[in-house]
């Protein structure tokens, strides 16, 4: 009886060796960059919101966001410009530069808006070490 369960208790191990890291031993990161030429001073941004799914998948991506610097620091018409994996971090990076604190660009002593400004976000979850 056991030679004939044993190819398939060896697929079984097989494929829970090669599974996803359990989500407890993954570490998440998420990085930001300026990209446009305009982009401020990020002072803060919310880094704490990694996808719960995605680490759980252990899924790594980045996503480009477009949004307007307003003249008091905060951030206004944002928009997802480009993402990959599509759909996944949208919504996480949305919510990082919305609720971001940007140095504001000042013309002849006052604070005005900056429009255009494009940052990328960059997801990744590793093992932790």
């Amino acid at each position: 009886m056991f030679a004939k369960l044993a190819p398939l208790v060896f697929l079984l191990l097989c494929q829970l060796s090669s599974a996803a890291p359990e989500p407890s031993a993954l570490e998440p990161t998420i990085g930001v960059v300026a990209v446009s030429d305009n982009a401020p001073t990020v002072i803060w941004i919310d880094r704490s919101k990694y996808p719960p799914k995605a680490i759980e998948d252990g899924i790594s991506g980045h996503v480009l966001v477009q949004f307007t610097v307003t003249p008091y620091g905060g951030a206004d018409n944002v928009q997802v410009i480009e993402a990959h994996p599509k759909g996944i971090f949208d919504k996480s990076a949305r919510r990082a530069v919305q609720k971001g604190k940007y140095k504001m660009k000042v013309v002849d002593g006052v604070p005005v808006e900056n429009p255009g400004v494009v940052v990328k976000l960059t997801y990744d979850v590793q093992p932790a070490s």
